[in-house]
């Protein structure tokens, strides 16, 4: 069977159909690279003769729903059966500065593939399933190398995002960069503040979220890319701690990698409120001794602070501070002037009550507002009597009934009363 006898299903088959010629339309990009990797795809992408208005018309004609998503590139995305295909014409660079480019039609496939970044990228298939390889991207995808098609320092200056490109492919799909596309990226880094932050958080973002970018993250910052990338120097330390760690469970939540490598906020990158309040969710630490996480005394300690920290972030957050405290413990212990003799005490700690996270029934804490009303407290009073009953209440692992929580939080009450004083943290 062809490794590409995909494209024989009905649903690609009878886009071709719509075409006067379907061998003027081919697949492109992603979907041919992924197919060659052994992977998945999630975007299937056309290269087309045909101008944008022609695809309008010929697409239109059939009963299909066309969107000028990228006309003055040349791009229109066509609609069929819920799905979405970018097609895009033919294409040749006429003008570049670094982020922009002007472009002209072609008829040429190989004008086309000439003007595209890596060579993994230029590969084209037709509605018959036969391969188009014009620059050796077949061979370097085999090899896992990740290559600039032609002079590496024009391609890279006709698009400066491609200097964070180059290395977030080669974290996803590469196993060694070309040397002379990798000494062009790192001689023209500086270049990278002509990019917006937009562009370059994109970017980031799709290479932490790769399976094991390591290698390709550890030479950013051994070339000194991380201050031009976050705004600030990063954590180099922490990629050997995060490797160490990941070994031993598995890929770190993205944001998690985010948190670590940067430990502050990244001036650089444009990221969303909720995004940085996750950040900063991740930067408060869950246990404050890291150091001591493997003792029997600390796993109780920390059981309740993972407690406390599901009623405030619930428990998808609460792992990811697990995370955060499992790999403040490697970096402690890497620290130490003598490797520790059992690396994964305090890790099968942090993994045992992750685990136990996920078997938990969290009931709701059912005191109200109401009921320390009905004890005679108002305004502040009554939030801090609350959350000091909560605060018993997971203490006790969430064992202790309504009525118990009233006689607690009653107790609070009295003994502010006979103070004069606010609510007190009782025993």
């Amino acid at each position: 069977m062809s490794l590409f006898s995909w494209v024989h299903q009905e649903r690609y088959q009878k886009l071709f159909a719509c075409l006067p010629d379907p061998s003027g339309m081919r697949f492109v990009g992603g979907v041919v690279r992924n197919t060659l990797l052994g992977i998945d795809w999630d975007d299937v992408d056309f290269a087309t003769i045909y101008r944008p208005e022609e695809i309008v018309f010929f697409f239109q004609s059939h009963g299909y729903k066309v969107i000028p998503t990228g006309i003055d590139h040349g791009t229109v995305t066509l609609l069929c059966d819920g799905q979405s295909y970018e097609i895009t014409t033919l294409r040749r660079d006429v003008e570049t500065d670094g982020r922009h480019a002007v472009v002209a039609y072609t008829s040429r496939w190989e004008d086309d593939a000439q003007r595209r970044d890596f060579t993994m990228n230029a590969l084209y298939v037709d509605h018959h399933g036969h391969l188009y390889d014009d620059v050796g991207g077949q061979r370097d995808i085999n090899n896992r190398v990740i290559r600039f098609i032609g002079d590496p320092k024009q391609r890279v200056a006709e698009d400066y995002l491609r200097i964070v490109r180059f290395f977030r492919f080669w974290a996803l799909y590469g196993y060694h960069p070309d040397e002379d596309s990798l000494a062009q990226c790192v001689a023209l880094k500086h270049n990278l503040s002509l990019l917006s932050s937009e562009r370059i958080t994109k970017e980031m973002i799709k290479m932490l979220g790769a399976n094991n970018p390591w290698l390709a993250v550890s030479c950013l910052y051994d070339y000194g890319f991380d201050a031009l990338l976050w705004g600030h120097a990063g954590q180099k330390p922490h990629i050997s701690v995060l490797q160490t760690t990941e070994n031993l469970w598995g890929p770190a939540p993205l944001w998690v990698r985010f948190a670590f490598l940067t430990g502050t906020m990244p001036r650089r990158l444009t990221l969303s409120n909720e995004q940085k309040n996750h950040l900063n969710m991740l930067w408060n630490p869950l246990f404050c001794h890291q150091e001591t996480v493997g003792s029997s005394q600390s796993r109780h300690e920390l059981w309740l602070a993972a407690l406390n920290s599901v009623y405030q972030y619930g428990v998808h957050g609460t792992k990811e501070r697990l995370w955060m405290t499992a790999l403040m413990y490697v970096g402690v212990l890497q620290n130490r002037a003598e490797p520790a003799k059992d690396l994964t005490t305090g890790l099968c700690v942090c993994k045992a009550i992750m685990n136990a996270l996920d078997g938990t029934d969290f009931p709701e804490f059912s005191l109200s507002g109401r009921d320390v009303m009905a004890f005679g407290m108002s305004g502040p009073d009554i939030g801090r009597v609350l959350s000091q009953t909560k605060a018993w209440w997971i203490r006790c692992e969430m064992r202790p009934s309504h009525e118990e929580c009233l006689n607690y939080g009653k107790m609070l009450v009295d003994a502010s009363v006979s103070t004069g004083a606010g609510p007190v943290q009782a025993g």
